[in-house]
């Protein structure tokens, strides 16, 4: 499907809008670590918000995710500021890690595990490296060409009109 230009928005038009029209346009809830701690804390050990964060770290979710989708969760609602929202992180963290212990949840995830992509890239290097050989001698002998052509064309320029004569300060030399 092909995009537009024209479906772009026009310079300008987010000041044109609603003013307060979003959440985060208006002032946080929450503006001390403490409260939105706290009201983080309520929210997540209702029984419904336990019943499916059980799931979720049951199934393979890991902490760090599920404490993202909170947080950014909190902050798209307007209760509180990026700001207050880092700073929020590692205690959500704890409760939502804290929660899968209690619920002794087997085979509890930190962090999503980073792919390893060492393998991939060496052979991928290799492959490319004769290709990338040829490139470089090209290149060089590319760049020795436009030296070559910038000293004549320096040579040309010094030539001009207002240029010093080479010949008449030789003759003058001589004398």
């Amino acid at each position: 499907m092909a995009i537009s230009n024209f479906d772009a928005p026009i310079p300008g038009q987010s000041l044109t809008g609603e003013p307060k029209g979003w959440s985060w346009e208006r002032p946080p809830r929450f503006v001390k670590k403490e409260d939105a701690a706290l009201f983080i804390w309520d929210k997540l050990h209702t029984q419904d918000q336990l019943e499916r964060m059980i799931v979720l770290l049951d199934i393979g979710v890991s902490v760090q995710s599920l404490t993202k989708t909170v947080i950014f969760g909190g902050f798209v609602e307007g209760m509180y500021t990026p700001d207050l929202a880092v700073l929020l992180f590692p205690i959500v963290e704890r409760m939502i890690f804290s929660i899968g212990k209690k619920a002794e949840v087997k085979n509890l995830v930190l962090s999503k595990p980073k792919k390893d992509n060492t393998k991939e890239l060496v052979n991928q290097l290799l492959k490319s490296r004769n290709i990338d050989e040829d490139r470089l001698i090209a290149f060089e002998k590319e760049e020795g060409r436009r030296q070559e052509e910038k000293e004549e064309s320096l040579e040309e320029i010094q030539k001009g009109l207002m240029s010093p004569n080479k010949e008449i300060e030789n003759e003058e030399d001589e004398d």
